[in-house]
């Protein structure tokens, strides 16, 4: 999937911004959490906006990737819930 050289600009600029404010987030008191998720948000968006507003293949694309997120998330969930058991037994 063909993105312009702008989004992908754009998407590198909200990577190096964010993690910088990651880094620094002790001098400016913000959580990382909460820039990470903006910085995912922003570099989908860009990318989205970027392969033409909300077309089939950028669609795919977010279903995929989220998808394989949402994997990662309830094998965690599943293996944090199992040491929280055999740590309180």
């Amino acid at each position: 999937m063909e993105i312009s050289f702008v989004s992908q600009l754009l998407i590198v600029l909200v990577a190096v911004v964010g993690y910088s404010a990651i880094v620094f987030e002790d001098r400016l008191r913000i959580n990382k959490s909460a820039v990470a998720l903006v910085i995912a948000v922003l570099c989908w968006t860009a990318h989205v906006m970027g392969a033409g507003a909300f077309s089939e293949k950028a669609l795919i694309s977010l279903s995929e990737h989220l998808s394989e997120v949402c994997e990662i998330v309830f094998f965690l969930f599943g293996a944090m819930a199992i040491v929280e058991t055999v740590d309180a037994h």
